[in-house]
């Protein structure tokens, strides 16, 4: 059961994140901003994509609301141990996911030494 909750509060907190994480504008998404790309495919107008990247900021925006709340609601349910052991094992998550994304940067920008051949 608490790893079900673990997983639950874990991919409630990143999905949005991840949703829409390279989407619209400061993506930061490898290749270019997606956005940039929809729009030369489509042939979208400036209005046009100004009007997408604010529906994008208003699901963001409602998003992180959502997460906040479910967050909050999970936090009523249980007991202050129970937070300070979830809040650890968030932070644990989210520091692995910091060394991946730091693998991953390092992997595809080429920094520091060729491996040996």
């Amino acid at each position: 059961m608490q790893k079900l909750l673990s997983a639950v509060v874990f991919t409630a907190m990143l999905a949005p994140g991840v949703a829409l994480a390279g989407a619209g504008a400061g993506g930061g998404a490898p290749g270019g901003d997606p956005m940039d790309r929809l729009a030369e495919q489509l042939g979208l107008s400036d209005d046009q994509k100004s009007e997408i990247e604010g529906i994008i900021q208003e699901q963001r925006e409602k998003q992180m609301e959502l997460q906040q709340q479910t967050q909050e609601d999970i936090n009523n349910v249980l007991t202050a141990d129970q937070r300070d052991q979830l809040e650890e094992m968030q932070r644990q998550r989210q520091e692995q996911m910091r060394k991946r994304m730091e693998q991953m940067q390092k992997e595809q920008g080429g920094g520091g030494t060729p491996p040996p051949q």
